[in-house]
């Protein structure tokens, strides 16, 4: 039965990644004073402003994206900004809770956040973006986390981030965390929804950036793709959940790193600095399943279905 229901949600989960159509790299930048979203186009390294707004800064690790409703929000100090790129429009609410880290939770529909929350040791936490209420579901003996060094697990009900020589598992329907010793430190978190598992960018011990499976019960590391790339900032990477390619800047460079194939290529890259999401397709019609998503979303009712007769 528990496999059962792990399917359902697994297929539920395709469902806000793919039900538009193509998704799409995107990045924040304020290069004209105010920060905008812009779309980037990772063959060319081309970028097309979508929505500016009245902020004169934001924070790369203090932003998330919501890729059904095709909303961004980010932060600037005492302001939660939310982007509607279905209209084009901004709105933004006081926001009392300075730099908490931003992940949308696709199961939940919920923003969520992972911060201090005026405590003294790092929790997660609710946010109403039409409000800016934060309320708090469970908290953890850190005492600090880093923002870009964070990921979730929407299916799974987890998230995961580092603080220096640990890495922390917070289950939030439960409430309740762990945490284990992980020695590479400052390590960007991203969760490959179709493989099930927790991935990393950095160094592993070596000189150049490669991805890694991580173990979150053993902190076990396995490199399986290295690129040439000697640099890189872990708010400026985002994973693509259906196309299962990871996208991340060095000065001047655009990488992407093929998950399937264990490849990567790059770019050139003139917008430098820019923090990355991937997600808020653009509308074409109706909204309708990709055929990729639509295959994957049949396999797993049918594995479902299979598994419910042969336990009969």
């Amino acid at each position: 039965m528990r496999n059962v229901v792990r399917g359902l949600v697994f297929a539920l989960l395709l469902v806000p990644f793919s039900r538009l159509g193509a998704q799409e790299l995107l990045g924040i930048t304020s290069a004209s004073g105010n920060a905008a979203v812009v779309r980037i186009d990772p063959a060319t390294g081309g970028t097309t402003v979508l929505v500016t707004t009245d902020a004169i800064g934001y924070s790369g690790a203090q932003m998330a994206i919501d890729p059904a409703g095709r909303r961004v929000f980010f932060q600037y100090p005492n302001f939660l900004y939310t982007v509607d790129l279905s209209t084009n429009t901004w709105s933004k609410v006081a926001f009392a809770d300075c730099c908490v880290a931003l992940l949308w939770d696709d199961i939940g529909g919920q923003l969520l956040g992972v911060g201090n929350f005026g405590g003294g040791q790092t929790s997660v936490a609710r946010i109403n973006p039409a409000t800016g209420a934060a309320t708090i579901l469970v908290t953890t003996d850190a005492p600090g986390f880093s923002g870009a060094d964070m990921a979730i697990d929407p299916a799974g009900r987890r998230i995961f981030f580092q603080y220096p020589n640990f890495l922390y598992t917070v289950n939030y329907a439960t409430n309740t965390w762990s945490k284990i010793a992980y020695p590479y430190c400052c390590v960007k978190l991203m969760y490959d929804v179709l493989g099930g598992q927790l991935l990393g960018l950095g160094f592993f011990g070596g000189s150049q950036v490669g991805v890694a499976r991580i173990d979150p019960a053993t902190g076990a590391s396995i490199v399986f793709a290295t690129t040439d790339a000697i640099g890189y900032s872990a708010a400026q990477a985002a994973i693509d959940p259906m196309g299962r390619r990871i996208f991340f800047e060095y000065p001047n460079r655009l990488y992407t790193i093929n998950l399937a194939q264990s490849t990567f290529s790059n770019i050139a890259f003139p917008s430098c600095c820019l923090p990355l999401l991937f997600g808020a397709a653009t509308p074409v019609g109706s909204p309708t399943l990709s055929a990729p998503a639509l295959a994957l979303l049949l396999l797993a009712l049918a594995s479902c279905a299979l598994f419910a007769l042969r336990v009969r």
